[in-house]
């Protein structure tokens, strides 16, 4: 169940981030992102899951976001 789960889970993010890059949307490509890794990472998938948060924490920090560091930590647990 959880897989399933899981796979329809990535794949309604992959969806979003799609978009969003197909219409320009730099935030919308960032949260799409960060929801995607967290989908990879649920799933065990440390790779996917890391180089796709990694696109969040660079957004954060370039729009200047105090969470950005927060977000990092996360990602350098992983």
């Amino acid at each position: 169940m959880l897989a399933h789960f899981g796979q329809r889970s990535t794949e309604l993010y992959e969806q979003d981030l799609t978009i969003a890059r197909e219409i320009g949307d730099k935030s919308g490509e960032a949260h799409a992102s960060w929801n995607l890794g967290g989908a990879y990472e649920k799933l065990g998938e440390l790779d996917k899951a890391l180089s796709l948060m990694q696109v969040y924490v660079d957004f954060l920090r370039a729009i200047g976001r105090p969470d950005a560091e927060k977000r990092a930590a996360h990602v350098n647990e992983l």
